[in-house]
């Protein structure tokens, strides 16, 4: 998918909560994305800014509620979308700005980042066009989606 949007022309930018350590572990596991195009917000201002929900969900859900909705989200996908999820997933610690990366745990100091639910903003011409929020683990933006917000197909023509 990334190649796919970097050769259209879009410009992914990835914020994180993680050390600049981590980040740069991200950047060299995923080259495809240059090291410019990575952020730290380590105090979550960014985060909080946006509109991102802290302590695995979103305010007032609480954690348990916000572990049901993910385990509700995973249940609504059916077969083909839990084997979707699994193929599309399977290099994530590889390629998260927290996890593993390279096979390198985060540090304690990158503890808080790890509970910081994140979302995705798609930007034309200075206006968002597509926008997401996770309100749990597990509920992610549809790339598709946003893509398509931006005039990108994802489908190999």
């Amino acid at each position: 998918m990334l190649p796919t949007l970097l050769a259209d022309g879009v410009k992914v930018i990835v914020c994180s909560r993680a050390s600049p350590t981590k980040l740069r572990e991200f950047a060299e596991a995923a080259d495809a994305l240059p090291i410019e195009n990575l952020y730290c917000s380590r105090d979550g201002s960014v985060y909080s800014g946006l509109g991102f929900y802290d302590n695995f969900g979103a305010k007032g859900l609480g954690g348990l509620a916000a572990g049901r909705l993910a385990l509700q989200r995973v249940e609504e996908m059916g077969e083909e979308g839990r084997a979707k999820m699994a193929e599309t997933t399977k290099n994530y610690t590889k390629f998260n700005p927290v996890g593993l990366v390279s096979g390198k745990i985060f540090s304690l100091d990158d503890a808080k980042a790890a509970t910081q639910l994140g979302g995705g903003f798609a930007v034309s011409g200075g206006k968002v066009v597509y926008a997401h929020r996770d309100l749990a683990v597990a509920d992610h933006a549809d790339l598709e989606a946003a893509a398509k917000a931006l005039g990108v197909s994802l489908v190999a023509a």
